[in-house]
């Protein structure tokens, strides 16, 4: 049974009713329904800007879209008295469970884990806090398309159908009440919306390639990292499966059988992930670092730019091996290069300098800099450090650049 008081749907801002007779001063719409029939233009002047309090699972539904912008910030405490971990909630979980996952994880922080390490634990179900920004139309098709999940999702995961029904609800409301939209009355109409949102929906699955016509990359990855995919709203992506009780069953194989090493996870937490993911009865029970099988796909642009934004020293490059090798043999005359080599320079280019300040000064223990960014700086004893690391050595193993950037 799901714990209803963490879910929160606040509407921040939001637009009048009648706006498109103040946009358009002849218009021949008599009422906002008529727009929405229409697809017109005008509906992108209809923004909601949204806070949303959800599960990570629930997360990413919403924002698995082109036309939703999303921005998520972190919940736990950081700072020097408090528990970095006492902020978090679970939805499904008693108070006695999560005492226990807090316990661990401060056992795990006293033994020299790193936060990055230990989020791999963090349960599906974990509550989290972001805001997105969606016109009317296409909150319109979200609210058909949580309805489209709410009505294949089996006993399985009534849990997870009570959040998706929460969530319909307080958008339909929405919709219903203050702008008098029936999204039942556009159901048959927008079936297309489906497309635009390529979740689980085993009556009507279509593959990403399906979907866009071009070739589908296949990644076996934490689901931390798929977590970042979902935001490339170029992409069109997707777990590659047709049902939850699918991905359970698959995330339970894959993580069993994963090589943790090869992302540099200590085994006390691959441990850890294998044993939560080995007892899991449903999506919830899953965790960050549990490993998913997911497909994307787009254009040749798109996929170019994503997928070399992967490349980038401080992401997880290793996990998208498969996509690195799939696109070399695809597009060979299209070299996968990080951000900042797509700019000018290193120097002031880099997005996350930042990240390279904290690694230089030993806050995150077991990382080190981009050599790219330390030859870019200067920073000479830092260069050499990092061009010796086993994460370096991976990089110039399997990627173009990577050979001529650690040379002295």
């Amino acid at each position: 049974m799901i714990n209803k008081q963490y879910l929160q749907f606040n509407v921040l801002t939001k637009p009048k009713k009648d706006l498109f007779k103040i946009v358009q001063a002849n218009a021949k719409f008599k009422t906002l329904n008529d727009v929405l029939r229409t697809k017109v233009g005008i509906n992108n002047f209809y923004n909601f800007s949204i806070a949303i309090e959800s599960s990570i699972v629930m997360r990413d539904i919403i924002l698995n879209s082109q036309f939703v912008s999303g921005w998520a910030r972190s919940s736990q405490v950081l700072n020097n008295t408090d528990s970095k971990f006492a902020g978090y909630r679970f939805l499904t979980r008693t108070p006695e469970q999560t005492a226990t996952w807090v316990k661990l994880m401060e056992l795990l922080e006293f033994q020299g884990h790193t936060m990055d390490n230990m989020r791999s634990l963090i349960y599906l179900d974990s509550i989290t806090n972001y805001a997105i920004s969606i016109d009317i139309l296409h909150l319109l098709y979200l609210t058909i398309v949580l309805d489209n999940i709410y009505n294949n999702l089996d006993e399985t995961h009534d849990d997870l159908k009570d959040e998706v029904g929460f969530f319909l609800n307080k958008m339909n409301d929405l919709l219903y009440h203050e702008y008098d939209v029936d999204y039942g009355e556009f159901y048959p109409m927008l079936q297309d919306a489906l497309r635009d949102f390529p979740v689980i929906n085993a009556d009507k699955y279509l593959s990403v390639a399906d979907i866009t016509g071009e070739y589908a990359y296949r990644i076996n990855a934490t689901y931390s990292v798929i977590g970042q995919i979902w935001r490339h709203r170029t992409l069109v992506k997707q777990y590659a499966t047709k049902t939850y009780t699918e991905l359970v069953n698959e995330t339970k194989t894959l993580t069993t059988n994963y090589d943790y090493g090869m992302i540099g996870m200590h085994k006390d937490i691959s441990d850890g992930v294998r044993e939560f993911t080995a007892i899991a009865k449903s999506v919830y029970d899953l965790c960050q670092g549990s490993i998913v099988l997911f497909a994307f796909s787009g254009t040749v642009g798109a996929v170019h730019k994503a997928l070399s934004q992967r490349t980038c020293y401080i992401n997880d490059s290793p996990q998208f091996k498969e996509a690195f090798d799939a696109f070399k043999a695809n597009h060979p005359n299209l070299k996968l290069l990080p951000p900042c080599k797509l700019n000018t320079t290193a120097t002031n280019n880099c997005y996350v300098g930042y990240v390279n300040e904290s690694r230089r000064r030993g806050e995150e223990k077991t990382q080190v800099p981009c050599p790219i960014y330390c030859k870019a700086k200067g920073y000479d004893e830092d260069f050499k450090k990092s061009a010796e690391a086993d994460k370096t050595k991976w990089y110039v193993k399997n990627l173009e650049l990577w050979e001529n950037v650690v040379k002295c």
